[in-house]
C-alpha cells in the first residue's frame, strides 16, 4: 500500500501494488523464470469494497534483467528521510518502493526503486540494498536471515526521545533447520529452526554505495515472532500515529491433503503496534555483555551507563473493543476453602476463550495458591498453581 499522504483521498479512493504470479510453483531454490512475477496496480473507489486493475499493468514485467534473482515479489511503498538525504530529494519526490527477494548464490535482499511523484506507475530501479550473504547469523544461538526474503517492509520508528530508527521487517525463508534429534521438549526451538522460515526484524543504517547504489548496514535485530506468525505487512495508522503490523498465522501441523480439502490455510493475526523503546541508565546485563544481547542497540553515555534501545511490539489497543461482556466476581475465601471443593461457574457453557484477571491476598498459613478450571461436568479440572509456600 502507499504511504498515508498518497494512499487515499477524501472520496474513499485507495491504491494498492501487488505481485501477479503467472504460474506456480515459485520457490527460491528453483530456476527463476523472468516474467513469472509481475508488478501490478489496483485501485478502489469505495474504500476497499471493490477493486479495479490498472489498465497499464504490468508496471514492471519482472526483476532487473541484469540481476540473477532467486526471488522477486511482494512490493511495499514507503517514504524515508535517510534515502531522501542520500539522493537529494525533497519529501514529495522521495517516494520509494521495494520488492523482496534474493540474488542467486549470493544473498537475500530487497530491490529498491524510486517512484515518479507525478506518475506512481513509473518505477525506476536503484539497487539491491542488502548484501548480508546467505544465512547471515549475527548472534550465536539465535538463528539466521536465511537464503531469500518474501514480504518485507521498511519503516522509520521513533523512541520516547523522538530519535528515528530505520527498521526492516522481513519474512525469511531458507533458514538453517535444527535436526529433529536435537529438538527436545524442555528446550523449545523457534519456528525458523524448525521449518526454515521465520519472521525477523533489524535496525539498519542506510548508506551510499558505489555507482549510485544504496545499501543498508545491519546494526541490531531479532525475531518479530518466534512462532507461526509470518508474512508480516505494516502501515502507518494516521489515527493512532503509529505503525501497525498484521501477519499470517500458518497451520503448519495440518497435512497437505487436509489443507487442500478445506481450501484455505491459516488466518490473520491480531494487529500489533511497533515502536522503539529506549531504556536509560542501564549498568549491565545478567546474561552477557550488553553489546552482545540480540535485538538491542547499546550506547555508552557520559555517566558511564548505557542507553539500550530495542523494538517494542505490543497488541493494538483497539482490539479490546472485540471483547464481550465483562464478568466480575468478588469472593472472600477462608484459608480452608478452595475452588476445587466449592466450584463456581463464572462463564456460560460454550465459551471458547476468556481472559482472567485476579488479585489475591493470602495469610501466613497459606500453603498453596492457584486455580482449577473445569471445562465440563464430570471431567477432570485443569489446575494452575501460581505458588507454593513453606511456613
Amino acid at each position: 500500500m502507499l504511504p498515508p499522504d498518497l494512499a487515499g483521498t477524501e472520496d474513499g479512493s485507495l491504491t494498492c501494488f501487488y505481485t501477479s504470479v503467472q504460474r506456480i510453483p515459485v520457490h527460491y531454490d528453483l530456476p527463476y523464470i523472468y516474467g513469472n512475477e509481475r508488478l501490478h496496480l489496483a485501485e478502489s473507489k469505495d474504500g476497499g469494497q471493490t477493486w479495479q486493475r490498472h489498465t497499464g499493468n504490468p508496471l514492471l514485467a519482472g526483476p532487473p534483467e541484469k540481476v540473477a534473482v532467486a526471488g522477486w515479489r511482494d512490493p511495499f511503498v514507503f517514504s524515508n528521510k535517510s534515502l531522501d538525504h542520500i539522493l537529494g530529494k525533497d519529501s514529495r519526490a522521495g517516494t520509494y518502493g521495494i520488492v523482496a527477494g534474493g540474488i542467486k548464490g549470493k544473498s537475500p535482499t530487497i530491490f529498491l526503486y524510486s517512484l515518479d511523484p507525478d506518475d506512481i506507475t513509473k518505477w525506476t530501479f536503484i539497487s539491491s540494498m542488502i548484501r548480508f550473504g546467505h544465512n547471515f547469523a549475527p548472534y550465536r544461538r539465535w538463528g539466521d536471515f536465511g537464503m531469500n526474503w518474501e514480504m518485507t517492509n521498511i519503516m522509520t520508528l521513533y523512541d520516547e526521545r523522538r530519535q528515528p530508527f530505520d527498521i526492516v521487517v522481513a519474512s525469511v525463508e531458507g533458514c538453517i533447520v535444527t535436526s529433529e534429534d536435537k529438538i527436545v521438549l524442555d528446550q523449545p526451538v523457534n519456528r525458523a529452526r524448525r521449518t526454515g522460515r521465520g519472521q525477523m526484524w533489524f535496525h539498519g543504517e542506510v548508506l551510499a554505495g558505489r555507482n549510485t547504489s544504496i545499501g543498508m548496514r545491519y546494526v541490531s535485530g531479532g525475531h518479530l515472532d518466534y512462532g507461526a506468525f509470518y508474512a508480516a505487512s505494516s502501515f502507518f495508522d494516521p489515527v493512532s500515529q503509529t505503525q501497525i503490523v498484521y501477519g499470517w498465522v500458518l497451520e503448519e501441523d495440518l497435512p497437505d491433503k487436509f489443507r487442500e480439502q478445506q481450501g484455505w490455510s491459516g488466518l490473520i493475526a491480531f494487529p500489533r503496534k511497533l515502536t522503539m523503546i529506549t531504556i536509560e541508565n542501564v549498568e549491565y546485563s545478567s546474561i552477557e555483555s550488553l553489546v552482545d544481547v540480540p535485538g538491542f542497540t547499546s550506547k555508552l553515555d557520559d555517566r558511564g551507563t548505557w542507553a539500550v534501545t530495542t523494538l517494542s511490539i505490543t497488541p493494538e489497543s483497539r482490539t479490546k473493543l472485540l471483547r464481550g461482556r465483562k464478568i466480575q466476581s468478588d469472593r472472600s475465601l477462608k484459608t480452608t476453602t478452595s475452588l476445587a471443593t466449592e466450584p463456581s461457574i463464572w462463564f456460560s457453557e460454550g465459551v471458547a476463550h476468556f481472559e482472567l484477571e485476579a488479585s489475591f491476598s493470602v495469610s501466613s498459613s497459606t500453603t498453596e495458591l492457584g486455580l482449577h478450571l473445569f471445562h465440563s461436568p464430570g471431567k477432570p479440572s485443569l489446575p494452575f498453581v501460581f505458588g507454593s509456600f513453606s511456613n
